[in-house]
Order: C-alpha cells, then sequence, then structure tokens
C-alpha cells in the first residue's frame, strides 16, 4: 500500500486518505502532499521551511531588538532558536526526512542549517541567508557598542565639567545620545544624580577625541 505522512502531525496517510483534502488525525490541510522518497528509500512529502526561516532571522532580529530597545539578551537567543530547532526536527521528520542531530543545536547553529540542508536535499539558502544576517547583526552590534562608549564618555565629562565650573558636587548619573545632527555631532541629554537634566552637545572627532559642551545658561 502506497502511503506518505501529514505534514503537521506526522500520521502516516494511506493511498485514500493521501487523497483527502485533510489529515483524518488532526484535520490539517494535506494539500500538497505527494508521495515520493529520499535518499534512504524513505517516503517523503513537501517539506516546509517555516522555522528555517525563522531561525535564519535570529540574529538580525534579536540585534535590531537590542539596539532600538536598549536591551541585553543572551539566554534569550538561546531559547528560541532551541525551541525553533525542535519545531524545525518535528516537520523534517513528518516529511519523511532524517533531521540533524541534536548536539549541533547546541553548539554550533550555522552547522546544524548546513547538515539540514544535506539531510532534507535541500539547497544551502537558509545556510548562507543566516550568515548574512549574522554579519548585519554584527554591524548593528559595532553601531551599539559605539554609542555606549560615548554615552559613558560624554557622562564622564559632564561630571568632570560641573566639578570645574560650579563646584556643587553633583554628578552625572547617564547621558542619553539623541540624534546626529551633523557629521559627528550629536545632541544629548545629561541626567544627574538628582534628576535634573541638562541638554548637551558632543562632537566626535575623527582622531577619536571626544568634545563635550554644556550651554552656559544650564549651570
Amino acid at each position: 500500500m502506497q502511503f506518505s505522512f501529514c505534514p503537521t502531525c506526522g500520521k502516516k496517510l494511506d493511498h485514500f486518505s493521501s487523497n483527502a483534502s485533510s489529515c483524518p488525525s488532526c484535520a490539517s490541510s494535506t494539500n500538497g502532499v505527494k508521495n515520493s522518497g529520499n535518499d534512504d528509500g524513505l517516503q517523503t512529502v513537501k517539506l516546509f521551511n517555516i522555522y528555517a526561516w525563522l531561525m535564519v532571522l535570529v540574529p538580525l532580529s534579536g540585534m535590531t531588538i537590542e539596539y532600538f530597545f536598549q536591551i541585553h539578551l543572551t539566554f534569550e537567543y538561546w531559547i528560541i532558536w532551541i525551541i525553533l530547532c525542535i519545531l524545525d526536527a518535528k516537520q523534517i521528520r513528518a516529511a519523511g526526512y532524517t533531521p540533524p542531530s541534536f548536539v549541533w543545536v547546541y553548539l554550533l547553529p550555522p552547522v546544524y542549517l548546513w547538515k539540514r540542508a544535506r539531510a532534507s536535499n535541500q539547497g544551502r539558502k537558509h545556510f548562507w541567508i543566516w550568515c548574512l544576517s549574522l554579519l548585519l547583526a554584527s554591524g548593528l552590534a559595532y553601531l551599539q557598542a559605539k554609542k555606549h562608549y560615548l554615552e559613558r564618555t560624554a557622562c564622564n565629562m559632564v561630571t568632570q565639567g560641573l566639578s570645574e565650573q560650579t563646584h556643587t558636587g553633583r554628578s552625572c548619573k547617564s547621558v542619553i545620545l539623541g540624534k546626529e545632527v551633523s557629521t559627528g555631532n550629536y545632541q544629548a541629554k545629561a541626567v544627574l544624580d538628582n534628576n535634573a537634566e541638562l541638554n548637551i552637545t558632543l562632537e566626535l572627532h575623527r582622531d577619536g577625541r571626544i568634545e563635550m559642551k554644556i550651554p552656559p545658561h544650564q549651570l
């Protein structure tokens, strides 16, 4: 008897149920299901790559969240990655293929995508796009590191400036970098230890020097 597999629940479909529009076990659509075989002689069906595409976007989407919302993610990357890999492996198995060893989920995500392409007889587009996603995420990480460096340095400069010009003993608690009005020139806001705010300007020179200015009327 010929059979295939439901792409959702993985249940075997015999010749009659595979011709139906839905799976008799989970009632999901079986449109596009067809009998075929892989290199191991196993019956296979069309493999849907939704979880693979989500895995590809993990580096870039995570770094984008970190950059714009000013939060730090570490374990969240691995938790999301492992969940997606579990769901992806389930779909690979349901399609009649053997998923990569789960050890690659913990060690090297790109190796998992590489071996996934080989196991499912697909091209390696997910692997290469993951590499591009990682490259773009690295660019965002560089911009974020540069921003944090400017804010920390400016905060120390504000504290020093207040000490030299006002002798009030006030110090800067944080600096929030604003928009770049021109190349290397930024508007920023300094928050003092008494929660008072100062509008300052920062100039980043090509040699790496940072110049900070506090308008006299704010002192």
